[in-house]
């Protein structure tokens, strides 16, 4: 069965616009869990919150900037092989749709 090729089109480019959305989006998930770096910012937190200073709320400003970056940057490397996987459909679709009209041209 074949399926029309706008309806092939649309479904491209509205799974682009979601990876696009999804990159642009705030993380609604808790950073308290994330492994990356956790027992530094777990310490940094317990210091902050045992003795409150000036040098202990940077150290935890810093921790939770360095978490932020890092989520950031793998989100960023998630999208570039989304956006990848995406090219790779997109141009077998059109060499695949090629090659077929070709072929049906050729045997007529």
């Amino acid at each position: 069965m074949h399926m029309p090729k706008y309806i092939i089109r649309l479904a491209i480019v509205l799974i682009i616009i979601i990876e696009i959305a999804w990159l642009l989006s705030p993380s609604h998930k808790s950073t308290v869990g994330e492994r990356f770096r956790n027992t530094e910012r777990l310490a940094a937190l317990e210091q902050a919150a045992s003795q409150p200073s000036a040098v202990n709320q940077a150290a935890v400003k810093q921790e939770m900037k360095i978490l932020y970056e890092h989520i950031l940057t793998r989100k960023i490397i998630i999208f570039i092989i989304l956006i990848a996987i995406d090219a790779i459909f997109i141009y077998l679709f059109w060499n695949r749709s090629f090659y077929k009209h070709a072929s049906i041209k050729a045997t007529h």
